[in-house]
């Protein structure tokens, strides 16, 4: 589900019916960003394989875990 906040968008996602007993999880951050390539070479060594994203179209690259930052952040392309 997607949920607008202002300028955010806030998309929820799971399953229709959990498959366990797990409890909801906070997964990250992701920026949606106009080039992508120019995120990715700003990042440098930070950047993971960019690669298609769920939805057609965009591309997505995920931040490693090695940049530093407390959650896991992601770049997406608008």
């Amino acid at each position: 589900a997607f949920h607008r906040a202002g300028p955010v968008i806030v998309e929820v996602v799971g399953p229709a019916e959990p498959a366990s007993t797990d409890r909801a999880a906070f997964w990250g951050v992701t920026f949606a960003v106009d080039d992508l390539d120019a995120a990715v070479h700003a990042l440098g060594e930070q950047a993971g394989t960019v690669r298609d994203a769920v939805q057609p179209g965009p591309r997505i690259v995920t931040v490693r875990r090695t940049a530093g930052s407390s959650v896991p952040l992601a770049f997406i392309s608008a």
